[in-house]
Formats: structure tokens, sequence, C-alpha cells
């Protein structure tokens, strides 16, 4: 398994696993930062099948932290 490109969870299932809305997981997704995806995604083999990879939920869970620690005023 390849923890890069192999996907596991869809946008939903990250979105409930790390307790935010879907509607910010599907943002991440889309939005960039220098040419790049703020969390990465790729192709699923089906609608509605997985399309994010292990390392993209690490990057949602990071991005997932720093905004909480911006609403409670530590940066």
């Amino acid at each position: 398994m390849d923890r890069f490109l192999d996907p596991v969870m869809t946008p939903k299932e990250v979105a409930r696993h790390l307790v935010i809305p879907e509607s910010t997981v599907y943002y991440w997704l889309a939005e960039e930062a220098a040419g790049e995806p703020l969390v990465h995604k790729v192709e699923p083999e089906k609608r509605g099948w997985p399309s994010v990879p292990f390392a993209a939920v690490v990057e949602a869970y990071v991005l997932r932290t720093g905004e909480g620690a911006r609403s409670r005023g530590k940066y």
C-alpha cells in the first residue's frame, strides 16, 4: 500500500474521523497554496469511492490542529 497514492477514505469519512465539517474538507482538497493542494487527493476508481490517501488524512489533521490553535488565540 502506498500512503501517498492509494486512497483509504472518502472526503466525508475524513470529515467524520477528524470531526470537522465536510465543506472544510472539500475546500482543503480544492484550495491550492504555491500551486499544490492543501490536502492531496487521487482519482477514485468509481464515483463515491475513496479518493483521499493516508498522507492526505494526516495533512488534514495538521490543518485542523492549526485551525483550532488559531481559534483559541494560540497564534
